[in-house]
């Protein structure tokens, strides 16, 4: 019995010392000596126009200045392009084009106002506009692009495709996808079209406050509806602010991952995330929490992986806009690296103006996506250590509500001995390709870091983007 008893007690040790060490405070380093003598290398200046210096530029001025609801494709010969909400006189949706994800080119609209007439007299619109737009490559060759109609704070709307032998257009009507008439149901608005890479099928996921969000099959040959069913409902409805849906399928962790942005899209839009073992779902959050559960909006469910932000506690300071309203996002693949399109606007300019963010985005080792605090400014490839870590840093802590205030940023220093002191404290690790945990308060927060481009302060910078306990970290070096 006294043998058993202490072989029970070396399992369980072993047991704590596995699940303790990715949050360990540790030095990975082999050698240290070749750790010292590294130099850090980071993007170069990627020259970003200023905000404000793209307010009231012209359409084919603007860059990246006005693009809502962004949705990021990648064509076959590695051109990035952005379709994006409203158009330029007689033309509809916009679009954008990059080969790096960092420096954009407005391109003509994407469709005539002509072949729009269905959508605009179903939806009654007084004028011929188009939100949200999502393009794929179809089975035929063809380009698709799903777009919604409908008029503010109307739930009788409708989704079209349209289609192009080229992807910048121009696109002519192909057919109607699904409408809403505002009895009840869902809202047919904010179309994401993904093939599920398991089995082949074609699956749309839409809807809003009105309803909810669905989740739909499509006909994967021609990109019709097969018919007129809603499909399955996601999450939401009781008018619970939830919109822009988007799904990717992670291969590496098997999950598909559903986005959303919580809020209002002018104040305290936010995004979350969850993610289920099947592309309908059932859908859970980092704490466990299944959306499809839920009654009312709760800010419990639904991991927040990025919300208003400021890194000084006056969000006006002239180095730091203060990003307000982050969401109605999209997500890529790009070779290895995923990268999160998002639209945003500041706090000093209020609800009107916004701008499209690229980000890039990591899966931290339980699967999570974290984010980084900064736009894409490009690769640099580094070996991080303890020492070449260390230093003061700019910590955010994003919660789990949804508020128009920006979350604001508490002071602690990284030391070489892995100890997290200042405002708080704690000990972190880190490993050579960038792969970061902090242990604080008994919580263990997985990310990475990154060297990055400090947007707000013109300068190089160490990025932060962490989870743990259902909440993200945003965090910079000072």
């Amino acid at each position: 019995m006294k043998k058993i008893l202490i072989f029970l007690l070396t399992i369980s040790l072993l047991m704590l010392s596995i699940l303790g060490l990715a949050c360990a405070p540790q030095d990975t380093n082999e050698n240290d000596d070749d750790w010292t003598e590294q130099t850090m290398t980071y993007p170069q200046d990627p020259k970003f126009v200023d905000f404000d210096k793209l307010l009231g530029k012209s359409y084919f001025e603007c860059q990246e200045m006005s693009a809502h609801d962004p949705s990021i494709f990648q064509d076959e010969d590695g051109t990035f392009y952005v379709f994006s909400t409203h158009g330029l006189g007689a033309r509809q949706v916009q679009i954008r084009k990059s080969e790096d994800l960092i420096h954009w080119q407005t391109l003509p609209c994407a469709i005539d106002s002509s072949e729009l007439q269905e959508g605009k007299t179903y939806a009654g619109q007084p004028n011929t506009d188009v939100w949200a737009p999502d393009v794929i490559k179809g089975a035929d060759g063809k380009y698709w692009l799903y777009y919604s109609m409908s008029r503010w704070g109307s739930s009788r709307s409708y989704i079209g495709l349209a289609k192009s032998d080229k992807v910048t257009g121009p696109y002519y009507h192909d057919s109607m996808v699904l409408t809403s008439s505002g009895g009840g149901g869902p809202n047919a608005i904010d179309p994401n079209v993904i093939k599920d890479p398991k089995t082949q099928k074609l699956y749309m996921v839409y809807g809003s406050f009105f309803g909810g969000i669905y989740i739909k099959e499509l006909d994967a040959a021609t990109g019709r509806a097969k018919d007129q069913d809603f499909g399955k409902k996601l999450v939401g409805g009781s008018g619970m602010a939830i919109e822009g849906p988007y799904i990717v399928y992670n291969r590496e962790h098997d999950n598909y991952y559903l986005f959303v942005s919580y809020g209002s899209l002018s104040s305290d839009y936010n995004i979350r995330v969850a993610r289920s073992a099947k592309i309908d779902g059932d859908y859970i959050d980092a704490d466990g929490n299944l959306l499809g559960m839920m009654t009312h909006l709760n800010q419990n469910y639904g991991t927040k992986i990025l919300g208003g932000y400021a890194f000084t506690n006056d969000p006006k300071n002239e180095l730091n806009l203060g990003w307000m309203a982050p969401g109605h996002n999209s997500v890529i693949k790009a070779n290895k690296d995923w990268f999160l399109a998002h639209h945003v606007r500041t706090y000093r300019y209020g609800e009107g103006p916004h701008i499209m963010h690229i980000r890039k985005m990591v899966f931290n080792e339980d699967g999570w996506p974290a984010v980084s605090p900064f736009r894409y400014a490009g690769q640099a490839n580094n070996k991080y250590s303890l020492e070449n870590l260390a230093g003061d840093y700019q910590l955010i802590f994003q919660g789990k509500d949804t508020v128009k205030e920006p979350k604001t940023a508490i002071s602690v220093r990284l030391n070489q001995d892995g100890a997290v002191t200042g405002e708080i404290t704690g000990t972190f690790s880190v490993w050579e390709d960038g792969k970061l945990s902090i242990t604080i308060q008994q919580t263990c927060y997985k990310g990475f870091v990154e060297a990055a481009w400090d947007n707000d302060q013109k300068r190089n910078t160490l990025a932060v983007s962490l989870i743990g306990g259902g909440e993200s970290i945003l965090g910079r070096r000072v």
